[in-house]
């Protein structure tokens, strides 16, 4: 057992980490909600009323998305460059979900924010200890349905775009 402390989700006294596939939830807000881009802000909003976050990783070809970099990086996130490409990435997301369950077993909730199924397994295995919670927030449109049952809330980032007056 990696986390022996139940807590209820609607607390607020979590410790969350949080993994962002950034290019998923940009590419499907751009192309769901024109004139939209993706903000780190509504995620940092969301999160932080449950909790401390202890780890944020965000994951893009940075080089590529220089103006979202300089908006996102005045957060406490650690920015990964994925230059690689997307393979590489859901990858080393996959390694660093799995990494932080070992090294930081006081995290309560692990929040990814994609809706990529290339990161069920990883999922799964946070999952195994019934105390660790897993939010999965991602663009309504890209959300592979296979998540529901599996994470313990799905939330759609457009639902937090309209509760935080983004949209």
């Amino acid at each position: 057992m990696i986390n022996s402390n139940s807590k209820n989700i609607s607390q607020s006294d979590f410790t969350i980490s949080c993994f962002t596939d950034y290019l998923n939830l940009e590419c499907g807000i751009v192309k769901n909600c024109p004139g939209y881009h993706f903000d780190y802000k509504i995620i940092d909003l969301y999160l932080g009323g449950m909790g401390i976050i202890k780890v944020s990783k965000v994951y893009a070809p940075w080089q590529k998305y220089q103006v979202a970099f300089e908006k996102i990086k005045h957060f406490n996130i650690e920015l990964i460059d994925t230059q690689i490409g997307k393979d590489n990435m859901d990858v080393q997301m996959t390694v660093d979900m799995i990494d932080t369950l070992y090294k930081h077993p006081e995290i309560d909730i692990f929040a990814v924010i994609s809706g990529d199924i290339d990161f069920l397994p990883a999922i799964q295995k946070i999952k195994q200890d019934k105390y660790n919670k897993v939010i999965l927030i991602s663009e309504e449109n890209s959300l592979n349905r296979k998540y529901y049952g599996i994470v313990d809330i799905v939330v759609p980032y457009q639902r937090l775009m309209r509760i935080y007056k983004f949209l």
